[in-house]
């Protein structure tokens, strides 16, 4: 998958999370899973359980959705604090939230979680025309 349609199905399925359309952002970024070798599959993979998740809860179906949520974050907190095409970190507050409410049988009263995109966020190497300086292209 070339970096442009990364760029795109990532901001699309991220735009989709944060309408709280967790079904449709979970078939988005399948798609960037199922094709990333990066060292983000991880990351996208814990996005995609993150969406899935929240759409269990949202269905009521809170044993789906506490073992769904529990994997999410398993997957998305070893980027905290990491350079990677999302912020996790205000991610993984508000997901614990939810997990720790629908293992508690609690209504939800937590904010709906939002994704950040981080401002540049190549992901993979960058090819550089002759003559431009190396710099950092990690994310």
């Amino acid at each position: 998958m070339k970096r442009e349609v990364k760029f795109a199905t990532l901001d699309e399925g991220i735009r989709l999370f944060n309408a709280g359309r967790f079904f449709e952002c979970h078939e988005v970024l399948e798609r960037l899973w199922i094709e990333d070798r990066s060292e983000f599959r991880q990351l996208y993979q814990g996005l995609i359980k993150s969406a899935v998740g929240l759409h269990h809860a949202e269905r009521g179906n809170l044993r789906g959705a506490r073992k769904v949520l529990a994997g999410a974050l398993e997957q998305v907190r070893p980027y905290a604090g990491r350079k990677s095409p999302v912020e996790v970190g205000p991610l993984i507050d508000v997901l614990s939230e939810y997990l720790e409410a629908v293992r508690a049988g609690r209504d939800i009263v937590v904010p709906h979680p939002k994704m950040v995109v981080r401002p540049a966020r190549p992901i993979g190497p960058v090819r550089r025309a002759r003559g431009e300086e190396d710099g950092d292209d990690s994310v």
